[in-house]
């Protein structure tokens, strides 16, 4: 009973995501109002929120366990909860009134959403790899299905068959790591493995193959080179709230999860080459992701390559604190919260640029937008701003964040590519910027649709515009341990 407690933020935002499809097949398969469908599952997420407050570790080395450590909680994962649960909060209401869905399947749509957020907070409290698989999967399936649910037809089903095909054959790699992990060890805990059997991490091959296996799985998840080809197609297809769950959500939760599970892994000389492995991938994303976004001409586009190389910035991050800095756990979470809050103040303010069946948005679309929506120009120039690490934003700090971890390792050969990667990312995030404030043929800005946003919408502009710059100002206020 105890333990169905604990879980309460998960099986309560399961139920709520129940009520909108119950609904519809109770009105003979009519769709009701997008408000009261999004409606309940706002509420599910608030009760969620709720619960896990009533549930929050009261110290960092405290650890709750539920149903024989199949799922496990502590202070860390309590904090990426709640900004999980804040994502899907957004995404819901994102989606209201979003263009590129079919009103029609609404319904279908904001459960399977709420299927992936549950999905991967399964996947964030995971004790061990199975539970994680399960997770993982969840999360994935429902991805799939949302993709092939968009509204460029025939484009968005053969864009979710790829993924679907990619996506399974790096679930069968994850899946074949598992069964090297538990087939040399006997468990499925890795955290275990490393704590209670060194020598056999010393003396077992098949164990190291497995875990190779394994972050490759994980690796895939987020879009780190070369394991990111499936992006292009994804996002042709995809609806914009989608996009933002799978650029933050998803990275959020498996940066976290390999956090805690691989703790001190690269610090064992037993991994050195692992370890360089890891580390040229994490150089290659920043720079491939920063020099294909900066030929990309569409704004989504290149936005979305971006990704890649903030992945390989948060993979820089992952392997210093895995050496043993003391200082990577603060700078891992601080570049995931401002990531996260940054990404979707920037994907709802290109939400008046939107169209029904494209999700493309050429980058002339916001020639003299200035002229015309000032404070709109101003809130993307801001989020720009912070992708790219200037001053005074929450992204100037992550990138200090960055590169102060890899000082205390003494990787300078990391730390030159990281301050190249950001050099070039200044070219094409201050691109858009040039065109908003120095375009000057009024005549173009007056002919493009402007579409109002609602003002919930703007009011979570304004929170997440605040969150920027209270978190480059004040960034103690954002600081965990």
């Amino acid at each position: 009973m105890s333990d169905l407690l604990l879980s309460s933020p998960l099986w309560s935002l399961f139920l709520f995501s129940l009520i909108p499809i119950s609904l519809k097949v109770l009105n003979k398969n009519k769709e009701s109002s997008l408000f009261l469908s999004s409606g309940f599952i706002l509420i599910g997420i608030f009760t969620s929120l709720v619960l896990l407050f009533l549930i929050w570790p009261s110290s960092n080395i405290e650890i709750k366990t539920l149903f024989s450590e199949a799922l496990v909680f502590n202070e860390l994962r309590a904090i990426a909860s709640l900004v999980l649960l804040l994502v899907g909060f957004f995404i819901v209401l994102m989606s209201i009134q979003q263009p590129q869905v079919n009103e029609n399947i609404f319904s279908e749509i904001l459960f399977l959403k709420i299927g992936s957020l549950f999905g991967l907070l399964i996947l964030l409290w995971a004790g061990n790899l199975l539970i994680a698989f399960i997770g993982l999967e969840l999360a994935s399936l429902s991805f799939y299905l949302l993709i092939a649910l968009g509204r460029t037809g025939s484009q968005a089903l053969k864009a979710s068959f790829k993924y679907f095909v990619l996506g399974s054959v790096a679930s069968a790699i994850l899946l074949y790591g598992i069964s090297f992990v538990v087939g040399s060890s006997g468990h499925f805990d890795l955290q275990r493995i490393f704590q209670q059997s060194p020598e056999l991490i010393t003396s077992s091959r098949l164990l190291t193959l497995g875990l190779i296996f394994i972050l490759v799985g994980f690796l895939f998840k987020v879009s780190i080179f070369p394991f990111h080809f499936w992006l292009p197609d994804v996002y042709r297809a995809s609806f914009t709230p989608l996009l933002v769950l799978m650029a933050t959500g998803l990275k959020l939760v498996i940066f976290i999860l390999l956090f805690e599970w691989t703790r001190n892994m690269f610090s064992l000389l037993e991994f050195s080459v692992l370890l360089s492995l890891f580390q040229w991938l994490a150089v290659l994303s920043v720079l491939f992701g920063n020099i294909i976004a900066l030929l990309q001409k569409d704004f989504k586009k290149m936005l979305l390559f971006s990704t890649v190389a903030h992945s390989g910035y948060l993979l820089m991050i992952l392997i210093v604190s895995q050496m043993g800095s003391f200082f990577g756990r603060t700078a891992l979470l601080y570049y995931l919260i401002v990531y996260i809050g940054t990404t979707l103040g920037i994907f709802i303010c290109l939400r008046p640029f939107e169209k029904k069946d494209s999700v493309a948005l050429n980058l002339s679309e916001l020639d003299g937008l200035v002229h015309q929506k000032p404070f709109h120009a101003f809130l993307i120039t801001l989020f720009l701003l912070s992708l790219a690490g200037i001053p005074p934003t929450g992204g100037f700090v992550s990138k200090l964040f960055v590169f102060q971890a890899l000082l205390d390792q003494g990787l300078w050969w990391m730390l030159f590519w990281a301050i190249l990667g950001s050099s070039i990312a200044l070219f094409y995030y201050l691109k858009p910027i040039a065109l908003m404030y120095m375009k000057k043929d009024l005549q173009i800005r007056e002919k493009k649709v402007f579409i109002r946003l609602p003002r919930f919408l703007t009011s979570c502009l304004l929170l997440l515009s605040g969150f920027i710059l209270a978190s480059g100002l004040i960034p103690s206020l954002f600081i965990f341990g």
